[in-house]
């Protein structure tokens, strides 16, 4: 029977949206072997880096950012710049060194990496409460619906 207190429910998440992530690039990197061509997504995969710039260059152009909001909005880029580098850099490294890892050495770096991305978000969503503040009301709408459209904003729509 489950307990009802558990003292970690966030990690029992963590550790099944892991073993579906890597259950899913490893049934991806067996067709690719397979079939001698990468699946589409993979193909559409890119770095967090190069997302942030689309997703920032797509916000801007929708929510029609004011010379008045450009100080709170250059803060908020920034805030998403460093996070999506880092992330980026992180991807990279783990990469270039998967071959060598074992399974223990994945979730560690794996966890590195959700880490990292906590860290930056810790970051970027004060950034965003000010830019958001300073959005009038038809701008703070248009927000509202883009990030409904793609689950927190990253993208990706929310199933």
């Amino acid at each position: 029977m489950l307990k009802a207190n558990r003292p970690y429910p966030s990690l029992a998440m963590l550790l099944l949206a892991s073993a579906a992530i890597f259950a899913g690039s490893a049934s991806a990197r067996a067709e690719t072997s397979a079939t001698g061509t990468r699946p589409a997504v993979e193909r559409a995969a890119q770095k967090p880096i190069d997302r942030a710039e689309a997703r920032l260059e797509e916000m801007r152009a929708r929510l029609k950012i004011t010379p008045a909001q450009d100080p709170q909005w250059q803060e908020f880029v920034k805030a998403e710049r460093d996070g999506a580098k880092e992330m980026s850099e992180l991807i990279e490294k783990r990469n270039q060194s998967s071959k060598a890892m074992n399974a223990v050495d994945d979730f560690k770096n794996y966890a590195a990496i959700a880490e990292a991305h906590e860290d930056s978000l810790k970051k970027v969503v004060p950034a965003f409460e000010k830019l958001y503040a300073s959005l009038t009301d038809e701008q703070k709408k248009l927000a509202d619906a883009m990030f409904k459209d793609t689950g927190a904003g990253n993208g990706r729509k929310a199933s």
